[in-house]
Order: structure tokens, then sequence, then C-alpha cells
């Protein structure tokens, strides 16, 4: 409807006026309708015509590509028979070789398809498309005299479009003619300039998407009619430049172009489409989604072998060495053509080429990988005959290795390598370690066994370690018996870092970390017991084992692996968590002396719930996500049953990096307390809190208040509470809280977002406004000015400030602060008592309007949604939320956000019966509580 005032008269109107009002919106939008149906329509005549006579198309091309002409043998047997055609004259008659006979397709094409004039009596608006745009009276309703802008030009444009394309067909066939007559091996770019007119005639014809879309399905059907450079590189440009309208290969238009090249090439049931030429110039542009290319090659292969299907897999390994295509992309193919080379004895030249393609995936994928320049990753080839010479060595010191399991020096190989200049800690140390991880590798990946699945698919099958377990032997026997310490451990795992990395790049999904896997952590498990041995006997034979302890090997091992967490490496994501969480290494790490190995560890840690991050925030976890996160839970309950001192220490960090939907992983953190220390039963009626001797204690692993805030956000948090004065004097005058005070400060808690983004956009790519650890910080902040322990005091300026945030601020950033304030209540300590009174006085003293009901329902949504996630619960939460609901003094039962929903009341009973026992939460919920009844609790 064109006038938006008509909907709002709609209840007012007559019958006669309602009949009138919709005569006018169906002549308004019936073009529109007619249009669309018509170009549906069309389209999919277009499709039908060009199914059935698809094989029409192939023999015709297949008789072109023979430089021979085509004729239907049927048609002749029909006609000799005295059938159909017999009865037409001579001139008429389908006769093999006469070219005249194709003129008529030639007429056909010049024909004029504009629309015909006009009969008399219609308007020059136009006729009407169908009887249902008549008016009621008869007379013809007004119609545009062109399409809605919206639509793409086809349905009227639709002739004309496709005479443009014959036109445009006819051109550049000629053009090819010619540059082939003058040099018949001519390429596309010794034509460009020739070319370049009919590029841009094809340039100009496209236009809207569904155009563009219309001539690249065009040129894809007339791809491999032609089978020469000239041809297959226009076609290829053609393409691109429908790629280009389209917005790239990024853009959705693109991709489906993409697509539809491929499924072309797919189905296309002719050798035709192995020809080398064509492929290599639609794998230029990018027109070949190689991936699926590489598994129906691959099949193919498996089923039977031609030489087109040979000459395209070798076409495709020289694509990867001359940098068009990765190996990942045809790696199912490219190890079935090594194998088939291999057994077939003869094809030295394709296992060359095999090699010399690895070796450039490999160093490509070393580069964006950002490695170091360490001999063998970027540069070229090693010193003749020095892999052998290493690979001879290794497979002699595995010998020796099985031959005498027991033996740790190994001193005479040793010698070896030092006579061969191999330990001098230079370059040729660096070629040598590269070559041995790759060896060992390689060994291991070649020994897999695939097994199947009940589903028919390929599962990964047990792998042979003979070649890893040797080399993590030599490696510990140069490291401890024969002086290389940490220098060349360090060397090694920097390598091997290397070549973990180079190959998670070059390989993407086909990536196998089991190797890697083996390699580092049988480093941390035979170094592990060699160094407490070592600090065993240091501590027997020195007066002070103060520096006595600490993890030296297992820290090398352990800075290694923060080069290749997850968010580096994401292939390698489910073998760093089991090594940080293995027997060999974490229980080492965090038991060092001195707790010298936690910040190591908080580390690793917080690597792996980066990782997480993303996906949690946005909750939505695919299948291996979700493995991990539940091996991640795992983790963090190993923790809290064996060490949690480590997470009471570091939870304010680790808190940092979990989103808010993950509840249940942060309750493992803030649930963890001191081994020595004994929690009171939450449940325990009429608890004092306030009076337990840990109340007043200090939490550990809280951060210095310099370190919480950046210093312009600190000073205007200072100007707000009152400047901090020295030990002895008053605190100096506090600035009053204005309302712009308030807002400046929510200014700088907020996420800065790039020049030319908006919040909207950064809320649908799953981006919190607010910087979630500032607000952390901020809330810890206030607390250290305001000297947790003491009362919580009605008009104190840290309550009054906390107060006009939670006021001010929109509901996703209370929510985040409510969410900071409530990860300090932990086990029985200063801070939480004194967030627990903070909670309590936020919920009772806001304001008595729907704003302040907001609130209270936001403190409650905060304190439930970690009560009802499965255990373990902190014990500051369940102080508090029962003080909550027990006390008559906050009227919790009374609001109307408790009853809103039958579903909501449920669920609070449950809460309550669970906190507080059947009987007493009935009273509760029943408004029955005697006034003085729980006034005893939490002293806010």
């Amino acid at each position: 409807m064109n006038d938006p005032q008509k909907l709002e008269l709609c209840g007012s109107l007559t019958p006669p006026c309602c009949l009138l009002l919709l005569q006018l919106l169906v002549n308004d939008n019936l073009d529109l309708g007619c249009t669309i149906i018509e170009r549906a329509a069309t389209d999919k005549a277009v499709r039908d015509i060009d199914k059935s006579l698809a094989q029409a198309y192939e023999a015709r091309a297949a008789a072109r590509q023979r430089g021979v002409d085509f004729y239907q043998r049927s048609v002749m047997q029909q006609q000799a028979a005295g059938l159909f055609p017999a009865a037409l004259p001579d001139s008429l008659k389908p006769k093999p070789g006469n070219p005249a006979q194709q003129r008529v397709y030639e007429d056909y094409g010049r024909l004029n398809r504009g629309v015909p004039p006009l009969p008399r009596g219609y308007p020059e608006g136009g006729a009407p498309a169908s009887p249902l745009q008549a008016g009621m009276d008869g007379t013809a309703v007004a119609v545009p005299d062109k399409p809605d802008a919206r639509l793409p030009e086809g349905a009227l444009h639709g002739a004309a479009l496709i005479e443009g394309l014959m036109t445009w067909t006819a051109a550049a066939d000629s053009a090819v003619q010619a540059a082939l007559q003058r040099d018949a091996n001519a390429t596309f770019e010794s034509c460009s300039s020739e070319l370049a007119p009919v590029l841009q005639q094809f340039k100009e014809m496209l236009g809207s998407e569904d155009v563009t879309l219309f001539c690249a399905k065009r040129i894809i059907r007339r791809t491999w009619e032609y089978l020469n450079k000239v041809h297959a590189g226009l076609h290829a440009e053609a393409l691109g430049l429908c790629l280009a309208a389209m917005g790239g290969l990024e853009s959705p238009g693109g991709r489906r172009i993409v697509t539809e090249t491929t499924s072309f090439w797919m189905q296309f049931n002719s050798e035709a489409k192995f020809n080398r030429d064509v492929a290599e110039a639609l794998i230029r542009k990018g027109l070949l989604l190689l991936p699926e290319v590489d598994q129906y090659l691959t099949k193919l292969l498996l089923q039977t072998r031609t030489q087109p299907l040979g000459d395209f897999a070798v076409l495709l390994a020289r694509c990867v060495k001359d940098g068009l295509a990765g190996y990942a992309d045809v790696s199912l193919s490219f190890d079935l053509l090594a194998k088939l080379s291999a057994a077939a004895g003869n094809n030295e030249g394709i296992l060359q080429l095999l090699s010399a393609a690895r070796q450039s995936s490999r160093q490509r994928a070393a580069v964006r990988a950002g490695l170091p320049d360490l001999p063998g990753l970027k540069d070229k080839l090693d010193p003749p005959g020095f892999h052998q010479q290493v690979a001879q060595l290794f497979e002699d010191f595995a010998r020796r290795a099985m031959a005498n399991p027991e033996e740790k020096l190994h001193a005479p190989f040793v010698q070896q390598l030092r006579a061969a200049g191999l330990l001098n800690m230079d370059d040729v140390t660096d070629r040598m370690l590269r070559i041995l991880v790759e060896l060992a590798v390689n060994h291991c990946l070649q020994s897999e066994s695939p097994t199947a699945r009940p589903d028919g698919t390929q599962a990964p099958g047990p792998l042979s370690f003979l070649a890893v377990d040797p080399l993590v032997k030599l490696v510990v026997c140069l490291v401890v018996g024969h002086g290389g310490g940490e220098a060349f451990l360090n060397r090694m795992l920097a390598m091997t870092v290397c070549l973990l990395r180079r190959d998670a790049e070059d390989k993407a999904g086909a990536f196998n970390a089991r190797p890697y896997l083996r390699l580092l952590l049988g480093l941390a498990s035979e170094l592990g017991p060699l160094e407490d041995s070592a600090a065993a006997q240091q501590a027997a034979g020195a007066a002070s084992t103060a520096a006595v302890g600490s993890p030296r090997y297992l820290r090398c091992v352990g800075m290694a692996l923060l080069m290749v967490q997850p968010g580096s490496v994401p292939g390698f994501a489910y073998a760093y968590l089991d090594i940080v969480s293995h027997r060999c290494f974490m229980p080492r790490l965090l038991m060092a002396a001195n707790g010298s190995g936690w910040p190591l560890y908080e580390a690793l840690l917080v690597g792996l719930l980066h990782f997480l991050e993303p996906a949690l925030r946005a909750a939505e976890l695919a299948d291996p996500l979700r493995l991990l996160y539940k091996g991640a839970l795992r983790l963090l309950l190993v923790l809290l049953h064996d060490f949690p001192e480590f997470l009471c220490e570091h939870q304010f960090r680790l808190c940092e990096v979990i989103p808010t939907p993950a509840i249940q992983m942060r309750n493992l953190i803030l649930s963890a307390f001191p081994r020595n220390m004994r929690l009171p039963d939450p449940f325990t009626p009429n608890l004092k809190v306030d009076l337990l001797p840990e109340i007043a204690a200090p939490p550990r692993g809280v951060p210095a208040a310099e370190k919480l805030l950046p210093k312009h956000t600190a000073g205007a948090v200072d100007a707000l509470l009152g400047a901090p004065a020295a030990a002895g004097q008053r605190r100096n005058q506090q600035q009053p809280i204005t309302a712009a005070a308030v807002q400046q400060l929510i200014g700088m808690l907020q996420q800065q977002q790039p020049e030319g983004s908006s919040s909207a956009a950064a809320q649908q790519q799953g981006q919190a406004r607010y910087n979630t650890p500032l607000l952390a910080g901020l809330v810890l902040y206030i607390a250290a000015s305001s000297q947790p322990g003491a009362p919580v005091l009605p008009g104190s300026p840290a309550l009054e400030l906390l107060g006009r945030l939670v006021a001010e601020l929109d509901p996703e950033g209370r929510y985040l602060l409510l969410n900071a304030i409530a990860n300090q209540l932990r086990y029985p300590n200063s801070h939480t008592h004194y967030f627990s009174c903070v909670l309590l006085s936020l919920f009772s003293e806001a304001s008595r309007d729907q704003a302040g009901e907001e609130v209270r329902a936001q403190v409650t949504r905060v304190l439930l949604e970690r009560l009802i996630v499965n255990r373990p619960h902190p014990w500051g939460l369940l102080i508090t939320f029962i003080e909550l609901i027990k006390n008559p003094r906050y009227n919790f039962w009374q609001h109307g956000f408790t009853r809103c929903a039958p579903e909501i009341e449920r669920l609070f009973e449950s809460v309550a019966r669970s906190c507080m026992g059947p009987n007493a939460a009935a009273a509760a919920a029943a408004g029955k509580l005697m006034v003085g009844e729980g006034e005893e609790g939490v002293k806010a």
C-alpha cells in the first residue's frame, strides 16, 4: 500500500470502501506478482529444455571436438525407411555435411524479438497483463511502464539478454578463431589485447545478481565445448568478471558461481572435463571447489584408472607445486597418486613432481604460519647426502634402543654424532633435528591403517610409534646424559613446534596431531622423573632447599605448548588438552616448590579457555567443541579436587576469559577453597556469618589495586570515591556523583568500536558492548578503596557509586556488573562478606518504581542462574541467596517477578526447598515467617 494512513482507517471502513481498498491493493501489486511468476516459469522452462537437450548438446560438442560435421543417424535411418522427413521437399531434407542448412539457425537468431505494437483501444500505459488487472468498471488500471527497481532485469528483458549473449558468443568465437588461425599454439595471454574488447562487451551485459548468475551459467555450459587455451582463458576470465560483479569469491553470489561450476564439472559425462587447459584456467581463478574435486577424483581412481584421470591428478599435483592449490585441498588424490606411482615402479618423474610439490607446499605453509627462519623450513633443500646420513644414524640408534631399552647414555652413538659435527648447536644441528622429527612423524603416519565405522566412513586407525619413541630417548639422552641441558631441549622443542605449526597449516583438516602428541608427552614423561630424582639428590645434599624443585625441563615443555595453544593451532586442541591435563605434566608443574609452576599453568589454562570463549559466548557448540568443553570441565574438576589453592589464587584471571553463559564452568572455579579450611554449613539455622573467624581474612590472589584499572579510569573512580590519602589521614573530599560523571565512567567501561562499525553490528557478531575484564577490575578497585571487612553502610561512597552505576547502566551493562560482583561470592573471606552485603543492599535500596523492580529482578537472576545448574555451588552464593529469600527485611516473596509465570513460581519454590527445607520454604513463600526470624543472618 502506497499510503500508510490507509491501514489506520481499515477498522472504520464500510464494506464498499474495503472492497475498493482491496482493489487498489491488487492493482498496485499485480504487476509485481505477474513478473515474479513469469520469471520463475521462464527459469524453469530453460532448465527443463537444457536438461532434455543435454545429450544432444554433448553429441554436437563431441563432433565439433573431432572436427567433423554432426548429423543424427536416427533421422537418416527414418528417411531411408520412408518415414519422416522423407515427405519433405529435397531442399528441406536434412543432409549430412550441408552447411547451407545451418542458415535457418542464423536467420532465427536475427529475428526481431522486441515487444509487438499494442492493439488499438489500449492506453499508452500498456495493455493489462491479464484480465485481473482490469478495473471494476471495465476500464484498464494504470500499470507502471517498467518493472520494479528491486527486481533484476530478466523478466521483461530476457529475450534481449539471450540475444545479447548469442551475439557476444559469436563475436568471441570469431575473435578466438582469428587468433588461432594466425598462431595455432596461441594462448589467452598472447591474445589478451585482441580479446579485451570482447570481455568489455561481456562486462557491460552484467547487471543485477540474477542476470550475472544467468550469464555465468551460460558460460559454464560453454566452457568444455572448445578445448584450447584461448577459449579456456576467455571463459575463465568471463567467469572471473561474474565473480567480481557478485562481490568476489567470499560473497554469497561468488560462492554460488563456484558451486555451480563444480557441480556442472562433476555431472558432465565426458572425458573432456579432464582437459588440462580448461581445468588450469578455472583453478587459477578459484572457480573449482578443489576438496570436492579431490574426493570425486579419488573415487574414480579407485574404481578405474584411465589416462585422462591420471593426467588430471598430475595436473592437481603440479598446481600444488606452482602455488595454485594447497596440499590440504587435494590431499586424497595426491596421496593416492603417490601410492599408485610407487607401486608401478616406473614413474620416477611423477614421484619427483610429488616430492617437489610437498616441499613447495610446506615452505608456503611455513611462511603463512609466521615461523622463524630456521634451516630447512623456508629455504631450499638440504646439502646433498645430508638427509641420508641423518636417516642412517637415526636408524642405527633405533636398533640400539630396541636391543637395549634399559641403556640410558648410549655413549658410542653420541660420539658418532659429535664426530659428524651434528652437535655443535648451529644450523647443522637444527637441520638434523628437523630431519629427525620429520622421519619419526612420517613413519608414524604411514603406519596408520584406517578402520571402517558402521556408517561406512573411515575412522583413524592405530599408529606405530617405533620411530617416535626412539627419538624421545635420543633427546633425553642428549639433554640429561651428555650435557645438552635446557639449551638443546629448547632447540629441539623450537623445531618441533615449527614443524607442528607448518604441518597444521599445510594439511588443514587432514592434520593428524597424534605423532606430535606422543613426542611432546614422551619428553614430559621421561624428563619429569629424571628431574625429580635430581632435585631429590640436590635437596639431600644441600643445607637449604628453598631453591630446589623448580621444574626446568617441564617449564621448557610448557613454554613450547604456549606456542601451539588452540587459538594458534586449532588442529592441536585435543592434544593440547591431553598434555596439560596429563598426570606426568600437571601435578609436577603445580607441585613445584613455592608455586613456581603456577603462572605457567595459568597461562596454559587461559589459552584453552580463550579458544572456547567465542563458542561459549554464542552458546553454539558443534560436536567437536562440545567434546573439548567437556574435557575442560573435567580438568577444572580435577583441579578443584586436587589443587584448589591454584584455583583460589588465579580465579580472577580465569573468570576474565570465561563468558557469562558458561555458568557451570565459572562455578567450578569459584567453588574452590583452601584445603586447610573447613567450610561452615550454609544451611545451618541462624548462622552468624559476620562472626566467623575466616570472614575477616582477605582472599588469596587478589591483584594489586594499581593493576586493576587503567590510570585514566582509576583517576575518574578516585574522584568519585574521594582520592585515597596517606596512612593516618582522612580521605580527601569526594566529587559529587553526578549523572554526567556516571555516564563518563560508563563510556570508559565500553568496548572501543572500530571506525565505521556500530554497537548493533558488534552485537550481531556476538561481541559484548562492555569490557568485561574492566568491569571486574572496577568492582575489585572499589572494594580495595572501601576496606572490605568493614560494614557496608548506606550512603557510603562505594555503595553510592555502585548503586548509581546499577541504575544508569543499560540491562546488558547492569547484568555484567552484577555478575562481576557475584564472582566474588566464594569461600569465607572478607571479599565474600563485603560483596554479599553489597548485593543485598543493592536489592533493598533500589527504588520502588519499575526501574527499581528491574534491578531487583536482575539481582535475583544473577544469583538464581548460578544455583539451578549442576553442582558445585560457591559457598558465598548459597549464603547470599538464603539470606535474600529468608530475611523478611527484603520482602523477596512479595515482588511480582517471583510470580510472573507458573513456571517461574515453581522454579523459585524448588530452589527455596533446596536451600531452606520444605517447611521453611513453604512458610517463606506464603509470607508467614516471623518478623524477627532470620535477622541475625548477614548483617548489611
